[in-house]
């Protein structure tokens, strides 16, 4: 490997991926937005309760996510694993799957607290993308500050050990979802953190699309909340699951040509630096 020609190189590309990642967007996209819009215009104005309505459509949502979660925890806790964070123990969960576990939790709650009441909360019931978006919302934003101040990390993240200065939300992010979803390993996990270790516009970059992401998940999430507690249920249901589905569209749009301007840069500056 020549570090004289670009920084140490992850071994990982999305493009022998892309059938794949198109395939499980669009299962999520129907799943987890275009359903709970078709099903409730379709069943709301029958002569089934809104209750009804709306725990029938609570009994479907999610369930590709829950199932591709199974699968995840599988790939981490199984005897011969090769995904696992770096050092870790078997049976050791990263970062990611532990934020989607409290996340759920919480959801759940959420739509229990919309579903009992007679009528039902549907305000509520649609927020359940919004609050998705708050939660990684706050989770990138105190990424963003802690690695500012160097804050050293209370507990293990992925691979990153307690005690250790913390590191961009969304370095995590990749780490663990190119890691156990894309198939990368602990080899990809070892290859992240050198890279990152070695080039500071890789760090600076990594930071910035914390922030990017952050307050573009917290301005969105809040402009749905407000929307959907304003307008009337019947037109403003179809806002808190679409809207939030687009917003992701357009950022990640956006990051793609970002990252590949930066990566470009990034090259650039290792060569006339080496």
């Amino acid at each position: 490997m020549d570090l004289l020609d670009g920084p140490p190189p992850l071994p990982y590309s999305l493009y022998p991926h892309k059938k794949a990642i198109v395939i499980t967007w669009s299962i999520i996209f129907f799943d987890s937005c275009l359903l709970p819009i078709i099903m409730f215009y379709f069943l709301w104005f029958t002569k089934l309760s809104h209750t009804t309505v709306l725990n029938i459509l609570s009994s479907i949502f999610g369930l590709p996510s829950f199932i591709h979660f199974g699968k995840c925890v599988y790939y981490l806790c199984k005897k011969d694993s090769t995904c696992c964070p770096i050092s870790s123990k078997r049976g050791r969960l990263d970062y990611f799957q532990w934020s989607f576990s409290f996340s759920v939790l919480l959801l759940t709650g959420q739509i229990v607290a919309a579903v009992t009441p007679d009528p039902p909360v549907v305000p509520l019931f649609a927020m359940v993308t919004s609050t998705m978006l708050f939660i990684m919302g706050a989770q990138l934003i105190s990424a963003f500050f802690l690695y500012h101040a160097c804050v050293k990390i209370p507990f293990g993240r992925s691979s990153l050990p307690a005690g250790h200065t913390a590191h961009p939300g969304i370095f995590t992010i990749i780490e663990d979802i190119a890691a156990v979803d894309g198939g990368g390993g602990t080899v990809y996990r070892e290859a992240l953190v050198a890279r990152y270790d070695a080039s500071p516009l890789f760090r600076q970059m990594l930071n910035r699309l914390d922030l990017f992401w952050g307050l573009g998940a917290f301005t969105t999430a809040s402009i749905v909340t407000i929307m959907l507690w304003t307008i009337p249920v019947q037109i403003g249901y179809w806002i808190g699951w679409l809207v939030p589905f687009l917003w992701v569209g357009l950022w990640a749009f956006l990051t793609i040509h970002y990252v590949q301007s930066c990566l470009i840069e990034e090259r650039n500056a290792w060569r006339s630096e080496g």
